[in-house]
């Protein structure tokens, strides 16, 4: 009995020296800040696990793990080596998708700080668009596949002729939807910023020069070589979830969505049903909805004036290397580990501390095997 109690005091005291060892090679660009509660990314997880479980399962059938850990971090340095940007990423296209994710997902943001921009989100403007039909501008027949000529040949006049569409329609309803799009236009602007920054950041972190270009008003390639495509999908997430965490705190895009939302100029019809204007405001009730104001795009082809294309490896990340050592046996509890230190970094709107938990996660799942030192310092 005596000594079942020393081995066990024995093997507790190897696990916490050897988890405060590990905690020495994690990297922090956080600053000490305690941001809120972040996105619930529990329903995300659960909906990916089977197709992660099962690409691990496949992956831990062959060979044994010291083998299959040396083959994954093998297989990463040498797609590091090659230094190829096969893959090109329109940002906005990611952080649509999020959005739409947060959209149609329940009680991802219920406990985010930024709850002012969470009622726009639940409005869902990506996935319930606001069409003509939606606010009585429709021709055809109830019931039938008919057009009503006369009501079509009224609208067009109506159209051709800026008519108030107060006359036809319930002008909140516009309005509240102007609203909508311009608060999405704020807050893709702003993680267009947040991710240039992260990217920005990490190449410091990681001492190199991963990042050439800049945001600007205008398409636009910027390479990333300091990650892979799954590294930059992280730092995209974690771009717009900051939105929630820290708000809209560009002064520019603050001050321009202000105005669009202090806007009380009348609404008129513009050429055809769908484009409405009010003022310098153009609304397009296409699918999806776009908004423009003085001649910049707000939302739509570009948010906040803001587009950017980025160019990165798909042959190589971390995420998808740590992943793999997840299903390896022997690296399998410090790789879960630094994945859900990564998660809970990516809730909370820190992409660069999200990346660089994976990578620490690798390092560390190497040193932990035997025989298998980190290939990229061979």
């Amino acid at each position: 009995m005596f000594r079942k109690i020393i081995i066990t005091i024995a093997c507790v005291l190897y696990f916490a020296v050897f988890a405060h060892a590990e905690g020495q090679t994690d990297y922090s660009t956080s600053g000490g800040k305690n941001y809120g509660a972040g996105v619930d990314l529990s329903q995300k997880k659960s909906m990916n696990q089977s197709h992660s479980d099962s690409r691990s399962n496949t992956y831990s059938r062959t060979g044994s793990d010291e083998e299959q850990v040396s083959a994954s971090l093998k297989a990463m340095h040498n797609a590091q080596r090659s230094r190829e940007l096969d893959l090109t990423k329109p940002a906005q296209t990611l952080f649509l998708d999020y959005l739409l994710e947060l959209e149609t997902t329940e009680g991802m943001l219920n406990n985010v700080p930024q709850q002012n921009l969470v009622k726009y989100v639940l409005k869902q403007p990506l996935s319930v668009p606001l069409l003509p039909s939606h606010i009585g501008f429709d021709t055809e027949i109830e019931g039938t596949s008919m057009i009503d000529g006369t009501k079509a040949e009224y609208l067009s006049h109506a159209a051709k002729t800026n008519a108030l569409i107060s006359k036809f329609a319930d002008e909140d309803v516009v309005r509240g939807y102007i609203d909508t799009l311009a608060v999405y236009g704020a807050i893709v602007g702003q993680a267009y910023i947040n991710l240039n920054d992260s990217v920005s950041k990490l190449d410091t972190a990681l001492k190199t020069n991963g990042r050439k270009g800049r945001i600007t008003k205008g398409v636009r390639d910027i390479q990333i070589e300091s990650v892979g495509a799954a590294d930059f999908d992280i730092l995209a997430r974690a771009a717009l979830y900051k939105v929630f965490q820290t708000g809209i705190t560009d002064a520019s895009i603050k001050r321009t969505l202000n105005r669009i939302l202090a806007n009380n100029k009348p609404c008129r019809l513009y050429q055809d049903i769908t484009t409405v204007v009010c003022g310098e405001i153009r609304l397009n009730l296409n699918n999806p909805g776009e908004l423009a104001i003085a001649g910049v795009t707000w939302a739509g082809s570009a948010f906040a004036g803001y587009q950017g294309n980025y160019k990165v490896a798909s042959s190589w990340s971390y995420a998808e290397t740590l992943d793999k050592l997840q299903s390896v046996s022997q690296s399998s509890r410090i790789a879960n580990e630094y994945a859900k230190r990564s998660e809970d970094a990516e809730s909370l709107g820190n992409g660069v501390d999200a990346v660089l938990s994976r990578k620490t996660g690798v390092d560390a799942s190497s040193k932990a095997s035997n025989s298998v030192k980190p290939v990229w310092k061979q």
